[in-house]
């Protein structure tokens, strides 16, 4: 019992140590080191995914100081990722749509609807091609001679990883599991994004609902956990689709009120009602949902304020009560 609290202490020691260090500083986390240290297993593991996180982390920072931007594209199979390398390409994009295109088992759309472990097999199928490209060039170039391998190209196949996480495919534990899952893999880094779970719909390019901002937190808040358990230094990208959305499914949180729309003319048919309305007849699902939002004149609270008070009696009652 006495080696569980002595191990359980120094584990608590590193935690702290290592969230004081440049990459962690800036990160606020809702729970203590010693809550993590507590979950950590008596086995220490030490995860790819810390040196391909590294790798990419310097990468950033070297883009960043530059000016320049860090291009890639997506790759799901071994033969296209070896040739990223060769081509000078310095990461990998592993996208949830292609991997539904052409890895999953039943084929679909950009819909986030495979199992969630789809994307963390690629990305771990991809990484064990990479050591094996690597192990070859390296046996390869050391079985030439001096003045042969003075003319062979060497190059860098263990691109760092970028992984699509979509929304995590369920609740927090599922999202900590799949961040494990990524960790195992190879991930240098995982995004997770604030879209609604079983409402994305890509290939329409129409309908992106998001979630709260506090659900979205706790998403990425069970990610961050789940690293910190494992000790792993892949990186977390927050990737929102806020921009973009047409719907969120509740405004219990008040810190998104002031950037939802609602309709500011009276008596104005409820959106739902004039959308089931004008499917009925048949009518274009775009065009009833271009001409309600012309009819509803929807806007935020601020900019009906706007319209009704000015700055001397935006607080008073005719104000009220003209909103």
């Amino acid at each position: 019992m006495s080696n569980l609290i002595a191990q359980f202490e120094t584990d608590v020691s590193e935690i702290k140590q290592f969230w004081q260090s440049d990459r962690q500083k800036h990160l606020k986390r809702p729970y203590s080191a010693e809550k993590v240290a507590a979950m950590r297993s008596s086995v220490h593991i030490d995860y790819v995914s810390s040196v391909q996180g590294n790798k990419l982390w310097q990468l950033l920072n070297k883009h960043r100081k530059e000016g320049t931007p860090l291009l890639t594209f997506g790759c799901v199979d071994p033969a296209t990722a070896s040739q990223m390398s060769r081509a000078g390409i310095e990461a990998v994009y592993v996208s949830g749509g292609v991997s539904a295109l052409q890895v999953a088992d039943e084929i679909g759309r950009d819909h986030a609807d495979y199992p969630s472990d789809t994307v963390p097999k690629v990305v771990a199928r991809l990484f064990k091609s990479q050591l094996f490209h690597d192990r070859r060039q390296k046996s390869y170039y050391l079985g030439r001679s001096p003045a042969e391998q003075a003319e062979i190209p060497i190059y860098d196949y263990l691109l760092p990883m970028v992984a699509d996480g979509d929304m995590g495919f369920g609740s927090v534990t599922a999202i900590m599991k799949q961040t494990k899952m990524f960790a195992e893999a190879g991930t240098a880094m995982v995004h997770y994004d604030d879209l609604a779970i079983g409402l994305k719909k890509f290939t329409e390019k129409v309908g992106r609902t998001v979630v709260p901002l506090s659900e979205y937190l706790r998403r990425l808040t069970a990610a961050r956990f789940q690293l910190d358990v494992l000790g792993s230094e892949m990186l977390l990208m927050s990737r929102v689709d806020c921009y973009h959305a047409e719907f969120i499914t509740s405004v219990v949180d008040t810190r998104d009120h002031k950037y939802v729309r609602g309709a500011t003319v009276a008596g104005v048919e409820p959106f739902i009602r004039a959308m089931n309305r004008a499917l009925e007849r048949g009518e274009d699902a775009a065009e009833a949902r271009s001409r309600w939002l012309q009819q509803a004149k929807v806007m935020t609270f601020p900019e009906a304020v706007k319209q009704v008070a000015t700055a001397e009696d935006t607080c008073t009652k005719r104000a009220h009560k003209q909103l």
